[in-house]
């Protein structure tokens, strides 16, 4: 709920104030590449960043009449320690740090791009690479194919 919850209440708090004293700005939101396709074994994880895109998706609509942008930016694996903390659908730990997790980009990169990202007023960003940008591009193109490929990757 954190990944929901605490990053709304967060911007809410943010957001209130900025209208209130008629503050123009950016605000800049992580979500994943899970945030757009879900993965086996990260369902709650893929489902809180869902949701996050989602809010934010029409939080940006509702916020242009007060000149405050919304980036939603969309990583793809980060070498951090998120997969040994991940929780699977029936609520047990993860625990292991998979290889993508381990082979990800330097957080020091992903920051980069953040930085670009909301200073330069962009919408939805992806930073990721070519496996993961395609795999979302697949979902919305072809979604069943991108089924099959999530099912043979759980196998």
């Amino acid at each position: 709920s954190t990944n929901f919850f605490g990053t709304v209440e967060l911007t809410r708090l943010v957001v209130n104030d900025m209208i209130n004293n008629n503050v123009q700005g950016s605000i800049g939101v992580i979500s994943t590449v899970q945030g757009k396709i879900a993965l086996p074994y990260r369902t709650a994880y893929a489902a809180s960043k869902h949701a996050v895109q989602a809010y934010f998706d029409g939080l940006r609509a509702e916020l242009s009449k007060f000149k405050i942008s919304v980036t939603i930016i969309s990583p793809g694996y980060v070498n951090t320690n998120l997969s040994l903390n991940a929780i699977n659908s029936d609520g047990t730990f993860y625990g292991k740090t998979d290889e993508n997790t381990k082979n990800g980009m330097k957080p020091e990169y992903m920051a980069e791009k953040v930085v670009v990202a909301v200073t330069k007023k962009f919408n939805d960003v992806i930073v990721a690479d070519f496996s993961a940008t395609s795999a979302i591009i697949t979902k919305v193109l072809l979604p069943d194919v991108l089924v099959k490929i999530l099912e043979k990757r759980n196998k």
